[in-house]
């Protein structure tokens, strides 16, 4: 197991696949094989739209900045973020749409509870809990 500063390190200096896999490794994923697949979305969401921003220099990501990064609150942000490729962006609203009950009418307030239910159940088994 790694410790945070080894994990902080990670998350600032290592490519977004080297990060992605760290965090299959250390995370659930793998335990919900009923939700590995959007797991693994979230995952490939939020690690490429961090390492974009940092690689910009918009952003100092670690450990903490990556797991404060998943929730559906933040997840929305990221779908607006004026900073971020369109193709990062298309990817994170293609999450959002694979969530049950996801409308693309409301804000996040206004997503039903089986949206924020369904959400919240992926960044438990991809939030990184040392």
């Amino acid at each position: 197991m790694k410790n945070k500063e080894e994990l902080d390190l990670i998350f600032k200096t290592k490519n977004s696949e080297e990060i992605k896999k760290t965090i299959i490794d250390l995370s659930n994923v793998k335990k919900n094989q009923a939700l590995y697949g959007k797991s693994v979305l979230l995952i490939n969401i939020v690690v490429d739209c961090l390492v974009n921003l940092r690689d910009k220099k918009h952003l100092e990501v670690s450990l903490d900045t990556y797991n404060n990064n998943l929730s559906l609150e933040r997840i929305f942000y990221l779908s607006e973020h004026h900073k971020i490729p369109m193709e990062y962006i298309f990817m994170v609203k293609n999450y959002l749409r694979s969530l049950p009950g996801f409308n693309d009418n409301k804000n996040y307030f206004e997503q039903s509870n089986m949206v924020k239910d369904q959400h919240s159940r992926i960044e438990k088994s991809v939030k990184i809990n040392l």
